[in-house]
């Protein structure tokens, strides 16, 4: 469905839908790779204050 408006869409906008286009794609693969990080971030923290914690008690 998605793929057939983008073609029928070509032919009015022209090059100008595409590149917006684009930057959602852009976008959205940034917001996906930011999540990730911090999800990273926050597994590695979690790790430090266990890590912490064990060379208190010790």
């Amino acid at each position: 469905m998605l793929v057939h408006k983008n073609v029928h869409g070509m032919g009015h906008t022209g090059p100008k839908r595409s590149r917006q286009r684009i930057c959602h794609l852009l976008y959205d693969l940034l917001l996906k790779g930011l999540n990730r990080l911090w999800g990273i971030f926050d597994r590695l923290k979690q790790c430090f204050l266990i890590m912490t914690i064990k060379t208190e008690h010790n």
